[in-house]
């Protein structure tokens, strides 16, 4: 399993934009045989890991998605990032104080690391969307009146 995924990194870091609509001879080696070892019998010593043999037949499609779209990465290191600093929070502090409190947080942080992900500035992006609120707050009282 080991060799198989480190064969399907090699290959998304060579791959080419239009690699990825074509049919990759590459690829298809890689999910044949990935097909052959997660179907291969098991002996009844290990029980553990039939529950995984299980999961990885069952999502065998969604196992290698990175090998057909460019945006999906092999990893979760971002996912991981993304919700360390509620974890972080979380064990800093207690917890939020109110549910409205850790929704306006879960906002913030997905705004800031969208914002650096795609290279940007996370406090010019803030500042932003302050502005345009207090300009939509101004255009309902002028409207009222």
């Amino acid at each position: 399993m080991k060799a198989i995924l480190k064969k399907a990194i090699i290959l998304k870091n060579s791959m080419t934009l239009e690699q990825y609509t074509e049919q990759l001879e590459e690829r298809t080696s890689l999910l044949q045989e990935f097909g052959i070892l997660i179907n291969q019998s098991l002996p009844d010593k290990v029980s553990k890991i039939f529950p995984f043999q299980k999961r990885m037949k069952k999502r065998q499609h969604q196992v290698f998605n990175f090998l057909f779209y460019p945006d999906v990465p092999y990893d979760n290191n971002g996912s991981e990032r993304a919700i360390r600093n509620i974890k972080v929070k979380q064990k800093v502090s207690g917890s939020f104080r109110s549910e409205r409190g850790s929704e306006i947080f879960a906002i913030l942080r997905s705004v800031f690391d969208t914002t650096i992900k795609k290279g940007g500035n996370p406090f010019e992006t803030i500042r932003f969307a302050v502005n345009l609120s207090a300009c939509k707050n101004e255009f309902q009282i002028n409207r009222l009146r």
